[in-house]
């Protein structure tokens, strides 16, 4: 994880905000933080690469797309709710245009949606039991 920042703080003094290189570091540590737990400093980092991918693939990209899902399966484990729903909206919407219904990815992001909403109707639904593990 130092290694990690270390390099960051490197690549930010030489690299541009917006270089792939950079995003890739912030998709690194939000892996990092998911194996140790850390679900709000991983989102962080997730929306940092997010930018970095938009910049150069744009908002609708698969690329794009692919960051949205670690991001929705990060939120969900680490329980915001309500970070976690519309994110998995924006994930849905980016996804679909690139793949079919049938999506593995797609049906995971429906599930955690369908979970979260039972959560917030005051169900039964354990956030637990329907935990995806992070891509």
């Amino acid at each position: 994880m130092e290694l990690l920042l270390k390099c960051r703080l490197d690549a930010k003094r030489f690299l541009s905000p917006a270089h792939l290189m950079v995003g890739e570091i912030e998709d690194r540590l939000a892996q990092a933080c998911v194996t140790l737990g850390k679900w709000q400093e991983a989102a962080g980092h997730l929306r940092s690469s997010i930018q970095t991918v938009e910049a150069h693939y744009g908002p609708s990209s698969i690329e794009a797309g692919q960051e949205l899902f670690k991001l929705a399966q990060v939120l969900f484990n680490g329980r915001a709710v309500p970070e976690a729903l519309p994110t998995i909206q924006e994930a849905e919407h980016v996804l679909s245009r690139h793949f079919g219904p049938q999506s593995t990815q797609l049906q995971e992001l429906q599930e955690m949606k369908a979970c979260l909403e039972e959560l917030l109707r005051g169900g039964r639904a354990s956030v637990a039991s329907a935990r995806p593990k992070m891509s």
